[in-house]
């Protein structure tokens, strides 16, 4: 039996365990609660939690020292308070909030002075 296109479609999106909001983010989005050893593949890369990260938490994509920028939705949503490495939750506590005008990436050299 052939299912039309869009069941298919909607089967496909739900096994996805991850999204990225904006191509500029730090963080990945989860769907679903994860596990830390899990691994998870997205945009062919791979990634392997450091710890459980809950539904619609964010995990890093990168390492990330001490003051780095946290972009979400492509702009500054925070900063690190201290090394974060690549696979780990973001939390409050381990980030603190700041902000940028949205699509101004790199301009806002105040945020950390």
């Amino acid at each position: 039996m052939c299912l039309p296109v869009y069941h298919m479609e909607v089967k496909y999106l739900m096994k996805r365990s991850v999204l990225k909001v904006h191509r500029d983010d730090t963080v990945l989005v989860t769907l679903q609660d994860l596990k830390k050893l899990d691994d998870i593949y997205y945009d062919e890369q791979h990634y392997q939690l450091k710890e459980d990260v809950p539904a619609k938490h964010k995990f890093t994509i990168t390492n990330l020292r001490k003051d780095d920028a946290i972009i979400m939705h492509g702009s500054i949503a925070g900063k690190a308070v201290h090394d974060i490495a690549a696979c780990s939750h973001i939390s409050p506590e381990n980030i603190v909030h700041a902000t940028s005008t949205p699509g101004c990436i790199g301009r806002n050299k105040s945020l950390y002075s």
